[in-house]
């Protein structure tokens, strides 16, 4: 019970790390800023936590930018 609980919140945390107004960004950027919350703060991504969830709350497209930019700026 406990994991499916877990994998829903996960899930949902991926959808809110997407802005709800720009829905070009992939839920692999969401997870991309999962991975980079995780690696700024050195603590283990907690989907259940608000605090986290606000933390990752619409950057997916920033993330989605950054990405693109590295992509033109090595041509």
């Amino acid at each position: 019970m406990k994991d499916k609980r877990y994998i829903k919140a996960m899930l949902k945390a991926i959808d809110v790390a997407r802005s709800e107004h720009d829905r070009k960004s992939s839920k692999t950027d969401g997870l991309r800023v999962i991975k980079r919350f995780e690696l700024v703060n050195q603590v283990s991504f907690d989907p259940l936590d608000k605090s986290h969830l606000q933390m990752i709350s619409g950057n997916a497209s920033n993330e989605r930018f950054f990405r693109m930019a590295g992509y033109v700026l090595k041509r």
